[in-house]
């Protein structure tokens, strides 16, 4: 366990300063984040949905988002993919612009969201097909 912390604690020393260490090796160029997301907001009509949210994610990270009902998150992972456009902010995932290369972007990425409801349509033998 005291191994697992002092490696999250290397890794997320390295990943702000956007470079990677080999053990015992060179500092690698820094690598531009895969998804970046700068004071972004939305609102629906007099409700604020998201205010002034901000996070990098870099290639290889996982990132979730967690919170309450209503807080926000499936509107932040909308306007992450393109299919509703933020009030402020800005957002790049991949070198795209979810709001201008939404057809680009939706190309290159795979997205399940909680309420498809998929999985109940598909039969073993027509998902092994693939």
């Amino acid at each position: 366990m005291k191994w697992a912390r002092e490696f999250t604690a290397a890794a997320a020393t390295s990943a702000s300063r956007g470079s990677t260490r080999a053990p015992d090796g060179p500092v690698s160029p820094p690598v531009p984040p895969v998804m970046v997301v700068s004071h972004f907001g939305k609102r629906y009509n007099k409700t604020v949905a998201v205010d002034d949210v901000s996070l990098d994610v870099l290639e290889g990270e996982i990132c979730g988002l967690i919170g309450p009902n209503g807080a926000g998150k499936t509107t932040t992972m909308e306007c992450v993919q393109g299919h509703r456009v933020p009030d402020a902010g800005a957002i790049s995932v991949l070198g795209l612009d979810p709001r201008r290369d939404a057809d680009a972007l939706r190309q290159r990425i795979g997205v399940q969201h909680q309420e498809a409801q998929l999985q109940k349509r598909i039969k073993g033998v027509g998902s092994s097909r693939h």
